[in-house]
């Protein structure tokens, strides 16, 4: 169950993403000497302000923050899914540059907001590289593009150093409803250099982004944790059957529901709670409470997505009774 936390976790910060930097500013300055020992105080230990990358003309933005001794990297995506859907074709372009490696690529989209935060998170990764352990990129929708784009070339380039001695970084990956990146070589590059234990491409069985650009031209870079409805977790290679009873119904599941970063923070909250029904926990403006039980351990976990205009809370109870 601890890997759901973390996923968790790393869903909250996805979702953090879609923030201004000022709101992520003053929710670090406010939550990084709390005493709430909750999920949702990501910023809990963070000595130092985030960074903040962006480029206003392919509209990329990240930020990044070193909490203990990892170093995290999150990306922000498309919450709106039209958008989303709109802005993946089918253009693919090289990775590398140079022919030897010219065959892997990727899409054109992601290339270009890749090289647009390229020099100011590798600046950042080199000030912090003999300080970290571990470097982890989380992305929500088109985040999770970008978020496999620099696991694997950080992976592939940047994870180890020598000075008196050699120092080995861990690569982790987590995304969220993330569409296919790229194709069948960048899939095989990619698997080559991230550990697939150190991967996480967490999706729900009716999220449509996760099935696009088309299995035709591009190809998951590893296999989906795929949140069915009744809560269960399924590894689902890429083009499995899922995908056309997705298809089937998703005339009757809210695909903009299935696609939402919320909807993804809710389920692996309620996978880890051990909670049964999806409406068990719902966002709302007060809290609401629920009670239930898990391992006959006693948790007291109260969830606060905030991102500008939006705010909900999420509070679980788990009573030992």
């Amino acid at each position: 169950m601890d890997q759901y936390k973390q996923y968790a976790i790393s869903a909250m910060l996805a979702k953090f993403a879609y923030s201004s930097s000022d709101t992520l500013g003053d929710l670090w300055f406010k939550m990084r000497d709390s005493n709430r020992d909750t999920l949702s105080n990501v910023f809990k230990g963070v000595k130092e302000v985030p960074d903040f990358y962006s480029d206003k003309n392919t509209g990329a933005y990240a930020f990044s923050m070193l909490k203990d001794k990892t170093l995290y990297f999150v990306f922000r995506g498309t919450n709106d899914l039209q958008d989303a859907m709109v802005n993946i074709d089918l253009i693919r372009v090289p990775f590398f540059e140079g022919l030897k490696q010219s065959h892997i690529k990727v899409h054109g989209g992601f290339k270009k907001q890749f090289d647009a935060l390229k020099d100011g998170i590798l600046k950042t990764l080199s000030k912090y590289m003999k300080q970290v352990e571990t470097v982890q990129f989380i992305g929500h929708s088109l985040g999770g593009a970008l978020a496999t784009l620099f696991a694997g070339h950080v992976a592939r380039f940047h994870r180890g150093y020598l000075d008196e001695s050699k120092h080995e970084i861990k690569v982790v990956c987590h995304t969220f409803g993330s569409p296919r990146v790229g194709n069948k070589h960048f899939a095989r590059w990619f698997q080559e250099n991230v550990k697939s234990s150190d991967c996480a491409r967490i999706m729900n069985l009716r999220d449509p982004v996760a099935q696009m650009p088309i299995s035709a031209y591009f190809q998951h870079s590893s296999d989906a944790m795929c949140i069915m409805d009744d809560l269960t977790v399924k590894d689902l290679p890429d083009g499995k059957w899922y995908w056309r009873l997705a298809n089937f119904k998703m005339n009757v599941c809210k695909p903009v529901l299935a696609h939402s970063c919320d909807q993804y923070i809710e389920r692996l909250m309620k996978i880890y709670s051990g909670m049964k029904k999806v409406e068990d926990v719902t966002p709302v403006t007060t809290p609401v409470v629920a009670e239930m039980k898990l391992d006959e351990v006693k948790i007291n976990e109260v969830i606060e997505v905030k991102a500008d205009e939006v705010s909900a809370v999420y509070e679980v109870k788990v009573n030992e009774n």
